[in-house]
This record gives C-alpha cells, structure tokens and sequence, in this order.
C-alpha cells in the first residue's frame, strides 16, 4: 500500500502524462489554411469556434481569436464563408 506522500507522486505523474497527451492530441488536431483574396492571404486557425456575418464584412473567432474581414461585395464574403463552413 502506498503512503500518502506516494499516493500524491503517482496522482501528480500520470496527471502530468494525461496533459501531456491532451497537448499532443490537440497539437495533431489543429491546423491553419490560407485564403487568397485580391492578392492577399488571410489566415485561418482551425478550429472556428464562431462566425458573424454583416453584408460583406465576416467576423470570426479561430484559435488566435477575433479576425476581422471586410470583402469588395457580399458574393465574395458569401464564397469565403462557404469554404470556411468547408474546412471546419
């Protein structure tokens, strides 16, 4: 039978190793793409956790937060927040 000075090595050793896989599974299941619009890329961290959309401006929220993006008309916005929905 372990003591409690033991008891609380072992907890704190596999806590740590369960962090550590968390870590690692998140790390694996995370990624960025770019979208390419007039010239310029915007980048994306998955995963997108929201959207907002305004006519042609798209607000959304990825793993480095708040991302702002106002596009020339409403189609452009609209094709962007298709291939967003896509990838998430």
């Amino acid at each position: 039978m372990l003591n409690m000075s033991e008891y609380r090595q072992n907890c704190s050793e596999a806590y740590t190793k369960f962090v550590q896989l968390i870590e690692l599974n998140t790390y694996y299941c995370e990624f960025s793409m770019s979208y390419e619009y007039n010239g310029s890329m915007i980048q994306i961290a998955h995963p997108v956790q929201s959207i907002s959309v305004n006519k042609s401006t798209v607000v959304y929220a990825d793993k480095t937060g708040m991302k702002n993006t106002r596009f020339a008309s409403t189609g452009d916005a609209r094709s962007f927040i298709k291939w967003l929905t896509a990838k998430s």
